[in-house]
């Protein structure tokens, strides 16, 4: 995709009783997508201070979701409670084509992998053979499946 085209990008921040957690990762997640798709002159958002200007809710676990574009404009972030879904079977797909070295917000190819799934199952992406991605991975479960706070 050329630097010169506008698109969406989005983390979704653990918010856990009034803090956000693991920031660092998200915001040097944020570096990165900027680096490889943000315009020339684009400031990389500051995650920190975003939230600093749109404080969330005190208390419960919820998803903060936080877009930004190419041109590093950041919307208002976005507070929703976190309802983890029970997965019973990660079901192997290959896609060798799909790119999702960034977390877009337009996710359509994305939610494509995991279509005909049952509402237990969840996709392994495979490029090649070998594991790249998981939808349960680049949702908001991650942190909960692997133990991390």
């Amino acid at each position: 995709m050329p630097k010169s085209m506008c698109r969406l990008i989005f983390e979704t921040v653990k918010w856990a009783d009034g803090a956000p957690r693991l920031l660092p990762w998200h915001q040097e997640r944020v570096g990165k997508a900027m680096e490889l798709y943000g315009a020339a002159d684009a400031p990389v958002p500051d995650l920190a201070a975003v939230l600093a200007f749109c404080p969330g809710p005190g208390s419960g676990i919820y998803k903060c979701h936080i877009t930004y574009d190419t041109q590093g404009r950041v919307k208002a972030p976005v507070f929703a409670p976190y309802r983890p879904r029970r997965v019973k079977k990660l079901v192997c797909v290959e896609v060798p084509h799909l790119d999702y070295s960034c977390k877009w917000e337009d996710r359509t190819a994305l939610e494509a992998v995991g279509a005909g799934l049952g509402g237990d199952e969840e996709a392994l992406i495979l490029r090649n053979g070998l594991v790249t991605d998981c939808l349960l991975y680049t949702s908001d479960a991650a942190d909960d499946l692997i133990g991390v706070d």
